[in-house]
């Protein structure tokens, strides 16, 4: 346990990480990590080290004289340039496990919806907000509780048996009983 006295733990720094490194030791830590010379190829970065000016150069050929609009964890904000340089570098990172999920499912439907026809995602829309945004209000109250499969409360069991399904989906062709399947746990039987 740490005391008024102690000195802060020295943040773990790093060097040529790979995406196995990052993957395999430094985000199962799940602590601060500085990863030196990740980015030391970048032109930017390569100015900064050369001089100020250089960097100041490098930053006002990209200038398109507007503020800048940045999605930035779920919302998006306005960010206006108040001096003649202004640099602002942010990151984020999930510290909730259940925000995985989301943006998991965000990645999926890229893959999966955007590449449709606009009619095609504009049904798949209307499906997300009756079932999963629910902008309708519960899209089964007709149904007991018992009865709502993966619409209704998520027991361990069904959780565990949707992961594994979608696993399966991400890394093969669904077989069509499977589908079937999946279809009745959305649409249970009345």
């Amino acid at each position: 346990m740490a005391t008024a006295d102690s000195a802060p733990a020295k943040t773990a720094e790093w060097r040529n990480v790979d995406l196995k490194t990052l993957r395999g030791e430094i985000i199962p830590r799940d602590r601060p990590a500085v990863l030196k010379g990740l980015v030391e190829h970048w032109p930017i970065v390569r100015a900064s080290a050369q001089s100020d000016s250089a960097l100041y150069d490098y930053i006002r050929a990209r200038d398109l004289g507007r503020p800048v609009r940045i999605l930035v964890v779920l919302w998006w904000h306005y960010v206006e340039a108040l001096e003649p340089v202004n640099l602002s570098v942010n990151y984020w990172r999930l510290d909730a496990p259940e925000m995985a999920e989301p943006f998991a499912a965000l990645a999926h439907g890229l893959m999966a919806i955007t590449p449709l026809s606009a009619s095609r995602r504009e049904l798949w829309r209307k499906m997300f907000d009756h079932y999963v945004f629910q902008t309708s209000g519960d899209p089964v109250p007709h149904l007991p509780p018992d009865r709502r499969g993966m619409l209704g409360s998520l027991s361990p069991e069904l959780q565990s048996h949707i992961r594994t399904q979608l696993i399966r989906s991400l890394t093969k062709p669904m077989p069509a009983q499977l589908k079937e399947q999946i279809l009745r746990l959305l649409w249970p039987v009345r």
